[in-house]
């Protein structure tokens, strides 16, 4: 267990290294530093409580659910470039899309659906911000990350980021 946690810590580390090297130097962000860091503090202290106790939470605890958000979290950024739905998600976990709403409500306050637009929306930004000298175009950039619906996906990239796509492409 120990090693396994040791483990994903370093990945944590070499992911947040790798991020922060790949930013502009005027533009570093840590996108999701905040979410990993957070993620893996829930994951080993809901494994030393486990360790302590010696006894497994029922299903429905939210240290359960907390967990099954971890999972989902983790296999949504692993195919982000795939045009998953939440029907996928669910399949790919084999729970029930009402087990992976609680658990995303309870966890995040938010469903698996909202969950998912956002980051995906993030990881067009972090893409169209880098694309400048890639000729990329939005709609490449867009469909790349598995987006169907294009104007809908203008109309919230601009609520969330208060930009035109467009914009964040040419780099204002």
């Amino acid at each position: 267990m120990l090693a396994h946690l040791e483990s994903r810590l370093r990945e944590i580390q070499r992911g947040l290294q790798e991020e922060a090297s790949a930013m502009p130097p005027t533009g570093k962000r840590f996108f999701n530093a905040a979410e990993e860091t957070a993620s893996f503090v829930a994951g080993a202290f809901t494994t030393a409580c486990e360790l302590a106790v010696g006894t497994q939470a029922p299903k429905d605890s939210l240290r359960n659910r907390a967990r099954l958000t971890r999972r989902a979290q983790a296999w949504l950024q692993e195919h982000m470039g795939d045009a998953v739905q939440v029907p996928d998600l669910c399949e790919a976990l084999h729970v029930s899309r009402r087990e992976l709403e609680y658990a995303f409500r309870s966890v995040l306050d938010q469903s698996p659906r909202d969950y998912l637009e956002a980051l995906r929306l993030n990881a067009i930004r972090r893409a169209l911000l880098r694309a400048n000298a890639n000729n990329a175009t939005v709609i490449d950039i867009a469909y790349a990350h598995g987006v169907n619906h294009l104007s809908r996906f203008a109309a919230n990239y601009r609520k969330l980021f208060g930009e035109k796509p467009a914009e964040s492409l040419k780099g204002r």
